[in-house]
């Protein structure tokens, strides 16, 4: 038998109207194969002592149901049990509606969307389950009105999941297959109403891949090589009609690379050289995917814009 001191604090700080101790058993595991969430939720006997508001006595209730869903409800979320982690956010404005857009890839494969504004409030939406996921970019395409986020996944395939509010959802089929992925960027240019998919690999080499609402998808070439690339955002500057990545390395530089099919692709020196050195988190570190699917298909996943964040 084991007490857990902290962990009743948790419960009684989250609920104060529950008075009382909380004590864990562990007991060993049974033979039958479970998930290890479910193992925990399952190993995991309580014993809640509650005192009735007319102070007629108290009753002990030991292995009820009622209780231990309670405490897997209340309790588990707050030891970091089975939660998931951010591995990737993005963000971007629609000016049809003057929305602003963050689009979060968590690591068990699922992409989230909130999206707000200071007088309209914030809201919240599940895009769905895409799988292992390296790296995402979102952006708003203007001549369409579509929202995109384009998602890189572990096997180096890249869709573009397109939606809005009046047209529903859409899933591309891969668009591209990149091998040694660590980072994807996309934007829309608006000279020539193109999407633009930057792509990052390990030995530093940036390809581009763009196409149109009604246009063919094209490229794929690397158009320059960056050693020690990591991480990259791109954008379009409508000045001077040109395409920008901003390229980290492990070395803690930031350079600057941009380019037009006018006036080709230019590399500044290093933008910031005092940063500390970084590196990506190896991929053989990552969780496994707890989707219930492995890549949702879009009827599946939800789009209310109805329900408000908590943030």
């Amino acid at each position: 038998m084991k007490c857990v001191p902290i962990l009743f604090r948790f419960c009684l700080a989250a609920r104060p109207a529950l008075f009382g101790v909380v004590l864990v058993f562990w007991r060993k595991p049974s033979t039958s194969s479970r998930s290890p969430v479910t193992w925990k939720i399952n190993a995991v006997t309580t014993l809640f002592v509650i005192r009735s508001k007319a102070g007629a006595g108290m009753k002990t209730f030991r292995n009820s149901l009622i209780l231990r869903l309670t405490f897997v409800a209340v309790c588990l979320p707050m030891l970091g049990i089975a939660q998931t982690v951010i591995t990737s956010v993005s963000g971007y404005f629609t000016s049809n509606d003057s929305y602003q857009h963050a689009v979060v890839a968590t690591d068990d494969g699922r992409l989230h969307e909130t999206y707000f504004d200071p007088k309209r409030g914030i809201f919240h939406d599940e895009l769905g389950c895409f799988g292992q996921i390296i790296d995402q970019s979102g952006f708003f395409s203007v001549d369409d009105g579509l929202q995109h986020a384009i998602v890189a996944r572990l096997d180096g395939s890249i869709r573009d999941f397109s939606f809005s509010a009046a047209s529903g959802q859409k899933l591309s089929d891969s668009i591209a297959t990149v091998q040694n992925l660590v980072s994807v960027s996309a934007f829309y240019a608006a000279d020539d109403k193109s999407r633009i998919v930057l792509t990052g690999s390990t030995d530093g080499s940036i390809r581009e891949i763009w196409y149109g609402a009604n246009t063919p998808i094209r490229g794929g070439e690397v158009i320059v090589t960056i050693p020690g690339l990591i991480h990259m955002a791109g954008f379009y500057t409508p000045d001077d009609k040109m395409r920008h990545a901003i390229v980290a390395t492990n070395k803690g530089d930031v350079i600057e690379v941009y380019y037009s099919s006018a006036s080709g692709v230019h590399v500044t020196t290093p933008l910031l050289q005092t940063c500390r050195k970084l590196s990506p988190s190896p991929l053989s570190t990552r969780p496994t995917i707890r989707c219930a699917t492995q890549l949702s298909p879009p009827e599946t996943a939800r789009f209310t814009r109805s329900s408000t964040a908590e943030l």
